[in-house]
């Protein structure tokens, strides 16, 4: 090959290389065993009231479904879903694993349109604290005893 005919070097990449951020030492939610309660979802953070601490996903169960798993081990991740045809549907990310409270420190918003739940603080919450919601459910409904004594406020 002669000089007049080599290619020209190659343009640099339009492309550019980003570093990944730093590793948090902290996630924003994490997941611990927590006694009698099996495993709750705590702050990694600061929340004040108001904030999103997560939008989940959800997978709509249709009516004709429902029945099937309002009886075994998927009935305690079961949440209200306000659609006729979709009667509940089980949350993705952490949004069946937050536990129970009369008190919680959070509130949860069913978005029928995106198939989503947004989790809000409902007052402020410190790292390191557990994350309760309340399930709105019949007392009857719930598994573990102490709820089902206590009547709802």
């Amino acid at each position: 090959m002669t000089a007049s005919r080599r290619r020209p070097p190659a343009a640099p990449s339009a492309a550019r290389i980003i570093k990944p951020p730093a590793p948090r030492t902290r996630p924003a939610l994490y997941i611990r065993k927590v006694p009698g309660m099996g495993r709750g979802v705590f702050a990694g953070r600061r929340y004040r009231k108001g904030d999103v601490i997560e939008v989940c996903p959800v997978l709509p169960i249709p009516r004709g479904q429902a029945g099937r798993y309002s009886d075994g081990l998927l009935d305690r991740y079961l949440f209200w879903w306000p659609s006729p045809a979709y009667p509940t549907a089980i949350a993705l990310g952490y949004g069946s694993i937050y536990n129970h409270s009369f008190a919680p420190n959070a509130r949860f918003t069913p978005r029928p349109v995106t198939n989503t739940l947004v989790f809000r603080a409902a007052h402020d919450i410190e790292p390191g604290e557990q994350i309760f919601v309340d399930y709105e459910w019949p007392p009857q409904d719930y598994h573990f005893a102490a709820a089902r004594r206590r009547s709802r406020p």
